[in-house]
């Protein structure tokens, strides 16, 4: 997917099928590709830092402001429990929004259809923490640090990527980041 942004206009443009795709935006930093055929857009709003997904039609996905309890769907919003949003990403095989919310310190993942009605919650176990998602061609993972000396490999790294376990809500299978 090649994803050309204007900074003058505000204007985000790409191919999908031969269509021409724009969406006008204010306030862009960048555009890129993000998961399968997404498009994740960054803007710089009031201070803070807003993310909005659109699938590869143009149709927003999702969208929220860093530091904010709110994250707006194209089926309504979706209010957090804990004390704010960190990240948010969108698991395209499970179709599941996943929602990393927390202080920074005790941390948990929603889980969340995309009419908006909540699947479930996943705490992060007493010796790792939850620090941010990543998108590998669509699945949602999510980055841990380990707070326990089984967590760190012979190079003193301590961050591990874990699946997500959608039926059992639950990480599983576990791997340093290099």
């Amino acid at each position: 997917m090649d994803i050309k942004f204007d900074r003058n206009n505000g204007k985000i443009t790409w191919e999908y099928n031969g269509k021409k795709i724009n969406i006008i935006k204010s306030n862009v930093l960048y555009a890129f590709e993000h998961g399968n055929n997404k498009v994740m857009v960054k803007e710089r709003i009031e201070g803070h830092s807003s993310f909005s997904l659109y699938d590869e039609t143009g149709v927003l996905i999702f969208d929220y402001q860093s530091n904010s309890k709110e994250l707006h769907t194209n089926s309504g919003c979706i209010s957090v429990d804990l004390e704010k949003i960190i990240s948010a990403d969108y698991d395209e095989i499970q179709n599941v929004l996943v929602i990393l919310e927390g202080n920074g310190t005790d941390n948990i993942l929603s889980l969340y259809e995309n009419s908006g009605k909540k699947q479930g919650t996943i705490s992060q176990p007493k010796e790792l923490r939850f620090i941010s998602l990543s998108n590998d061609k669509g699945r949602v993972d999510v980055s841990c640090r380990g707070l326990d000396a089984k967590y760190v490999d012979s190079f003193g790294r301590n961050d591990w990527c874990f699946e997500i376990d959608y039926e059992s809500l639950n990480i599983k299978s576990g791997h340093v980041i290099e």
